[in-house]
């Protein structure tokens, strides 16, 4: 309990001096500011060897206003120039963040004002059952792009994924 409330004494002043959040884990035992971005959510997911990043995927979340949870996510297309724009920024971050190896899945907003803003990049691949379902729309999925690279050891060049067989949405 004294953990709690000295934690709540060190974030109180910036709550005083008009802070938007300060998000907590359940146990108090880390916090995550960040910076207010509005406009319209996306995930990237991709696969890094050797520092050597692969997009995958580029999404775009659609929610209801006001609520965290996506009703569903478009998947972009690799010609679209919002695509390239992301999956750039995206590595940039990856590389920023001294990715080397494996999956991951960073969300992005694109913000109206400031364009592309980091919400969060984890080194994981994406969740539930989007690794399958983009298999079947891709014609590969970020699970195999990671055991090929561990299998071959892959060194990734420039690299432009098949194009969607068709748009969807997951």
């Amino acid at each position: 309990m004294d953990f709690m409330r000295r934690n709540i004494d060190v974030w109180w002043p910036h709550v005083e001096a008009g802070a938007e959040a300060i998000v907590m884990t359940a146990s108090g035992c880390g916090a995550l500011v960040k910076e207010y971005a509005q406009g319209t959510e996306y995930l990237v997911d991709a696969v890094s060897w050797r520092g050597k990043h692969r997009v995958i995927d580029v999404r775009r979340y659609l929610k209801d206003t006001g609520t965290l949870l996506y009703d569903y996510a478009d998947t972009l297309r690799p010609s679209e120039q919002r695509w390239q724009q992301l999956a750039r920024y995206s590595i940039k971050c990856l590389a920023a963040l001294g990715m080397q190896f494996g999956a991951s899945h960073t969300e992005i907003i694109d913000d109206v004002e400031k364009g592309p803003v980091m919400i969060e990049s984890a080194a994981r691949a994406c969740g539930g059952g989007a690794p399958e379902f983009m298999r079947h729309v891709l014609g590969t999925s970020q699970i195999e792009a990671h055991v090929e690279a561990m299998v071959r050891g892959v060194a990734w060049g420039p690299y432009q994924p098949p194009m969607p067989r068709k748009a969807a949405r997951t």
